[in-house]
């Protein structure tokens, strides 16, 4: 018997570290979009490993987060820049840009 750290190897899972309260306060903001709660999932995601509240929204980052149309991309970045959470940066022919506004949290391990 083998045991394997990822047992189903065509299907990638993430860490997501969420402080609660912000988890909250975006499903309540996002209401019953499910495309606002898989981007906001997706750039705080992204936004928390490159350490930067600037994230370009690449095809790739939203299918890992089950954002599998251009469509739902387009509802869900409309969602968070219409509630003036994000600034959202969009040219035709380039992925859209995010500006989160907020600085992500430092990691707490680093001892600093």
């Amino acid at each position: 018997m083998s045991f394997s750290k990822n047992r189903d190897p065509g299907r990638r899972r993430h860490f997501l570290h969420l402080d609660l309260e912000e988890l909250q306060a975006a499903l309540a903001a996002a209401g019953d979009s499910g495309a606002a709660i898989k981007m906001w999932l997706a750039v705080r995601h992204r936004a928390r490993l490159t350490k930067n509240n600037v994230v370009k929204v690449t095809t790739k980052l939203c299918r890992q987060f089950g954002i599998t149309d251009r469509k739902a991309k387009q509802r869900g970045l409309a969602k968070w820049a219409d509630s003036g959470a994000w600034h959202v940066v969009t040219e035709n022919g380039k992925n859209p840009v995010v500006d989160i506004g907020i600085q992500p949290a430092r990691d707490v391990s680093a001892g600093t």
